[in-house]
């Protein structure tokens, strides 16, 4: 029996579809980390990101952070040490591996490793670094499980990113390929800890001082909102709050408080729960919910709708080679 869940929600379809840059991939891909987006080139449809990234607030607070500035990661995961959930006695190593077309980004990268000790993998570019081949970051049983820090081909490249507009794609294949590993196997946050430092400065949120070590009584994670780089309860849960606008843009109303707490309603579009009167969670749901453009007006002309702040084309991606 054909299973929908199995299927990318139409909106998610077309966000992905509509991202042009490896700035709209970040962007993306922070909105997935955060549960605002449902799916995820690359991954099941309609699952989110697995609970050891979730259950860290560390981890996420640097993954959301590097998305939004330039580094688009691709897997990563926890330092950890005891027996796993298949009854096999696991070590990890904490570990990140993603793209950056951004020089600048790439030279964040290289000295956060430098200075402490991380192992780092870059490929791309003319990169040197591909005699250095990939670190085993897991062990079961004290034999090599997982590795990171491969060198991709191409077909790798549109596997992980299949789906994305084809200029994202093709963004991401003309992108270094960036793996930072803690040398050590076990739980620590060095990795997460440094990473955060680096895409903001200080490490804690300007309105209520949490930190990702010491997150709110409700949990959260730093995330960057409009100029802001607040805790996602300030940015988005603190009750009394509107709904962010589109991919959180930082305006004044976000901050507006109620006279009191406005009553919890479901989007139209994703069903996501959120406290105000629209009827979307966000614009981008409703802009993702609105009728469809006559197409028949933009075929001949080949012109681009805009869809929230990315672009469609108006041609089948698909069926466009990318231009080199």
């Amino acid at each position: 029996m054909f299973k929908l869940h199995l299927m990318m929600s139409f909106a998610d379809r077309r966000r992905w579809r509509s991202a042009r840059t490896a700035a709209d991939l970040g962007e993306l891909t922070a909105q997935w980390l955060e549960s605002r987006i449902a799916s995820r080139p690359g991954y099941t449809p309609g699952h989110g990101p697995d609970s050891e990234t979730t259950d860290s607030p560390a981890l996420l607070a640097a993954l959301l952070l590097c998305n939004r500035g330039g580094f688009v990661t691709e897997s990563s995961q926890p330092g950890f040490r005891g027996m796993g959930a298949d009854g096999h006695w696991r070590r990890q190593r904490a570990a990140v591996q993603g793209f950056t077309n951004d020089p600048d980004v790439l030279a964040v990268l290289r000295g956060v490793a430098e200075q402490h000790g991380l192992m780092i993998r870059v490929y791309g570019r003319g990169s040197l670094s591909l005699a250095l081949g990939a670190v085993v970051v897991t062990e079961r049983d004290e034999r090599p499980h997982t590795k990171f820090g491969r060198s991709l081909a191409s077909e790798d490249v549109i596997r992980i990113w299949r789906g994305a507009g084809y200029r994202a794609i093709h963004a991401m294949h003309r992108a270094w390929q960036v793996t930072l590993i803690d040398p050590a196997f076990g739980e620590r946050d060095l990795l997460w800890r440094v990473l955060t430092e680096a895409f903001t400065g200080p490490s804690s949120c300007p309105r209520c001082g949490c930190t990702p070590y010491e997150p709110c009584h409700d949990g959260c994670c730093l995330t960057t909102h409009g100029t802001e780089t607040l805790c996602s309860t300030c940015a988005y849960g603190r009750p009394g709050l509107d709904a962010p606008d589109d991919f959180g843009d930082g305006d004044q109303d976000d901050f507006e408080d109620f006279d009191g707490e406005p009553a919890e309603s479901e989007c139209d579009l994703c069903g996501a729960p959120f406290h105000g009167s629209r009827r979307y969670c966000t614009q981008a749901c409703e802009d993702a919910d609105a009728p469809e453009p006559d197409s028949t007006d933009q075929a001949d002309s080949g012109a681009e709708t805009e869809v929230e702040h990315f672009t469609v084309l108006s041609e089948d991606p698909w069926t466009t080679a990318p231009r080199t």
